[in-house]
């Protein structure tokens, strides 16, 4: 059997766990998929902009997905957290989530666990899922392709919307492009198009969108707006998280 392991990558985008998009998507992906096929869960978090206690966030998330253990990481950013999951997971196949996804279930019509042995019956390294219909656009120039039995279509570019892989695959091949200094998803999603050229796509050609992003950075500019003081505050908190991280002061590693 398959094994698999769920990755979620998050940061304080807001100052208030209370306020983080990670839980809401946590919920709508158990809607989607279910928690039970993967063996490890796995936070990976940026601990900035903003700063909030790493024990309430773990504690809003072991609320969100009981009777499970959550692993929580912190990280020097996403691609960090992205190559670091890679390295500390033993399964087969991994889902890397970020924080500010919505599914929508009703247009998923195949397990994760069937998903994830197509892939590897087909030699399919990487499948995301489309915050769009799966068409020719700006990025994508699609073509239908048969997964084992379940269709797909093949794209030109790698994009960090909400995607399996498989694992060995990806620190072969993945990792070794991947600039893990980037920020946000410029560390990946930019090197990987350019080296490969190519991706897949959950569903066929016309599928309707599986995923609504959110756009955690609302939260942000939120905050910021509410007083002109706080883009002081976030600026001096960002310039000490880097020195911090410079100086090897700050936390990084499994916290819980």
């Amino acid at each position: 059997m398959t094994e698999l392991d769920l990755n979620v990558f998050t940061n304080f985008c807001a100052n208030t766990v209370e306020r983080l998009p990670v839980c809401d998507t946590l919920r709508s992906f158990g809607a989607a998929f279910g928690f039970e096929p993967f063996a490890n869960i796995r936070v990976f978090c940026h601990a900035a902009p903003l700063r909030v206690p790493f024990d309430a966030l773990h504690e809003a998330l072991r609320r969100t997905v009981p009777g499970r253990t959550i692993e929580l990481h912190s990280t020097r950013g996403l691609a960090d957290g992205y190559v670091r999951s890679l390295e500390l997971s033993d399964a087969d196949v991994v889902f890397q989530l970020e924080h500010d996804y919505r599914f929508d279930a009703t247009r998923i019509a195949h397990g994760v666990r069937d998903i994830a042995q197509a892939m590897r019956a087909a030699g399919v390294p990487y499948l995301r899922f489309n915050v769009g219909p799966n068409c020719d656009d700006a990025f994508d120039r699609i073509t239908p392709v048969d997964m084992a039995g379940i269709p797909v279509c093949r794209t030109v570019i790698f994009s960090n919307r909400p995607h399996l892989l498989d694992r060995n695959y990806a620190l072969q091949h993945y990792v070794p492009r991947i600039n893990r200094a980037g920020r946000a998803s410029l560390g990946i999603e930019k090197e990987l198009t350019a080296a490969f050229r190519i991706g897949w796509i959950y569903g066929p050609p016309a599928h309707p969108p599986v995923i609504t992003h959110t756009d955690a950075s609302n939260a942000l500019r939120q905050w910021r707006r509410q007083r002109l003081s706080r883009r002081l505050l976030e600026r001096l908190a960002r310039n000490a998280k880097i020195v911090r991280d410079r100086l090897g002061l700050g936390r990084y590693g499994r916290i819980r």
